[in-house]
């Protein structure tokens, strides 16, 4: 498995009702995302290994940071990528 960087993702995940630049530069990581949720993994791992921060070092903020991109990429999934 991949290791934790310190510096991982921060910045919550837009919203909105229009594909943004940092949508089109996180499509990657929202498809992982949903593919991970529909495997079963846990927040933690998700926080862990996809969002690259550690969710023991701020519980709630990691897992709304990981709320956050779970809803975009839900939104992208569904209505979002007709706008690409």
């Amino acid at each position: 498995m991949g290791s934790i960087n310190p510096g991982g993702l921060r910045e919550p995940a837009p919203s909105g009702d229009v594909v943004t630049d940092y949508d089109r530069a996180h499509l990657q990581l929202y498809i992982r995302l949903l593919d991970a949720r529909s495997a079963g993994a846990s927040s933690d791992d998700m926080c862990r290994f996809i969002l690259e921060v550690d969710p023991t070092s701020d519980p709630v903020g990691t897992h709304k940071l990981l709320k956050s991109h779970l809803e975009r990429a839900d939104w992208m999934s569904s209505v979002g990528f007709r706008q690409i």
